[in-house]
């Protein structure tokens, strides 16, 4: 997997954000689009439609960021 590519850019934001802005576990993304509704299909090992608004916990994300070997 490539954490680098375009569809992840706005999960990496988002992420940050919430770790760095404490006190929230979890946030919010809007999937607008198929690539990037299908790239968080792959991390999350989970179905997730376009254009639809995620939740996605920092706990659980760094489990699947683990689980693809980073």
């Amino acid at each position: 997997m490539h954490w680098d590519q375009p569809e992840f850019a706005e999960l990496w934001r988002l992420a940050r954000e919430t770790l760095e802005g404490g006190g929230r576990s979890a946030f919010g993304i809007r999937v607008e689009d198929e690539k990037t509704a299908a790239a968080l299909t792959e991390l999350l090992r989970k179905p997730v439609a376009h254009p639809a608004r995620r939740q996605i916990s920092l706990a659980r994300l760094d489990e699947h960021v683990r689980a693809h070997g980073s």
